[in-house]
């Protein structure tokens, strides 16, 4: 990136956070020049409102630069977004007015500040606890040992004397994952041995086929003296050929479509957590209609 490409992408970066704290500060003066109250809340709801816009551009199928749209497309999606987001953001603004501020309009003192406080704090937890409640829904994934995804040549050395040149798809301290094309006439349960390089030599290691995916392997290590183990870290973990490019298959970051991922998070713990809370009033209903009748 050269100074000039630098110097307008901070100038776009400077005049949007600026057209934000000018948003947020007409707020504060409207609200406090027609209720002579500072509304705390205020900045959260903008904070929901960004949730709710980047959610109508994911809906659009924008969640980073993989599309770039133009002309007539670009000021649709725009429009609609900035349509969903307002009357999302005035629904809420309405609710928050109605429910907690007017009762407190004619009410001397620091209540009305205090519960404006209160409301911004309540705002901001909703969308903490609905990513809590998502992500403690997913399906929990533990693995026993770490696995690296590397591709480097290895043998294998079949029960009957055959050697048979493969490459790793992975290898972790348990054992690797091998693919050999053609695949040899191995089954689950077999015991073989496999040769890895490293900078001091071949190392033979015994290992037992757990599975068997097409030409794909699964061999996990038998029982490796102290020698072998350190053999083996040397072939795999300690190679210099297991990092060299190890940032070839990163992703591109895309902030947008990760902020979009945490607020369908918190959408879908919201949408399961009333679904439990129906399912066990239900039961409840059920059983107390059960008893009755028997009385």
């Amino acid at each position: 990136m050269t100074f000039t490409d630098l110097m307008v992408q901070q100038t776009i970066n400077g005049l949007s956070l600026g057209a934000m704290y000018a948003l947020l500060a007409l707020g504060f003066t409207l609200v406090y020049g027609i209720l002579e109250l500072i509304n705390f809340s205020h900045f959260n709801v903008f904070m929901i409102g960004s949730f709710v816009a980047m959610w109508t551009l994911q809906m659009f199928g924008l969640s980073g630069q993989d599309v770039i749209l133009t002309g007539v497309w670009l000021a649709f999606v725009l429009v609609v977004a900035f349509v969903v987001t307002m009357l999302f953001c005035g629904g809420l603004g309405v609710v928050i007015e109605r429910v907690t501020l007017r009762p407190l309009r004619y009410v001397k003192g620091p209540a009305a500040m205090i519960t404006s406080i209160g409301v911004s704090y309540i705002l901001f937890n909703l969308i903490l606890l609905g990513a809590v409640l998502g992500v403690a829904a997913e399906t929990r994934q533990v693995r026993s040992a770490p696995r690296v995804l590397k591709s480097m040549p290895a043998t294998l050395h079949l029960p009957d004397g055959t050697r048979v040149a493969c490459r790793t798809d992975d290898f972790a301290m348990r054992g690797l994952g091998v693919s050999v094309d053609p695949p040899p006439p191995l089954q689950r349960g077999d015991r073989l041995h496999v040769s890895l390089s490293a900078d001091d030599g071949v190392h033979e290691f015994p290992v037992e086929v757990a599975t068997v995916l097409g030409n794909r392997l699964g061999l996990m290590l038998a029982e490796l003296t102290i020698a072998q183990q350190r053999a083996y870290v040397r072939c795999t973990f300690g190679s210099p050929e297991a990092w060299n490019d190890w940032d070839s298959n990163v992703a591109v970051d895309h902030p947008l479509a990760s902020f979009v991922e945490v607020f369908s998070f918190g959408a879908t713990g919201y949408v399961r957590l009333l679904e439990s809370a129906y399912n066990e009033l239900s039961s409840w209903f059920r059983a107390r209609r059960r008893l009755l009748r028997a009385q």
